[in-house]
């Protein structure tokens, strides 16, 4: 018995044939048992389907709780948690201030000790502008600013989810 393959020819004894026809046989059952032991799973998983998004959603609470916690050991200087002031009237604008603002990604042992220069800033409200207009050369600390106060922003965003999440 002979096949042809891509200019050659292939000569397969009788034996051979016989293996060729059980490993296809072999692997087809294979399929056909994966298939059907890939349906029990998906059948079991939907059974628990609300068990398993419990625990989906405590995991990325707890994963976010603990990475919070290991970027506080991280920060280096003083830190303190946002105020929140009650609503503001429709007459009131809103705004952020923030005194000696840090970054909490840079560090000394990356900048050398006290090379960082904290920030104040102050946006909207009735005394300072909407929005700012910041210009300065290059390297004058323009995008350290500008990610300092998105992440101000983010943090504090966070930390009020949080405590509504945790004192209610």
């Amino acid at each position: 018995m002979s096949c042809v393959h891509k200019g050659f020819f292939r000569y397969w004894t009788p034996a051979i044939k016989k293996f060729l026809g059980e490993l296809s046989q072999a692997e087809s059952e294979k399929e056909s048992l994966l298939k059907s032991t890939l349906q029990r799973l998906i059948g079991r998983f939907g059974e628990n389907h609300t068990k398993w998004r419990q625990l989906v959603s405590t995991t990325a609470e707890l994963d976010v709780l603990i990475s919070l916690a290991i970027a506080h050991d991280y920060y280096e200087g003083p830190t303190c948690r946002p105020s929140f002031l009650s609503m503001l009237s429709t007459k009131d604008s809103p705004y952020l201030s923030a005194k000696s603002l840090g970054h909490p990604v840079l560090r000394s042992d990356s900048l050398g000790k006290g090379a960082f220069v904290p920030n104040d800033i102050s946006i909207g409200g009735q005394h300072d502008a909407n929005f700012i207009l910041l210009t300065g050369p290059n390297m004058g600390g323009k995008s350290t600013l500008l990610h300092q106060v998105c992440l101000a922003v983010v943090l504090t965003q966070i930390i009020s989810w949080l405590a509504r999440y945790i004192f209610n």
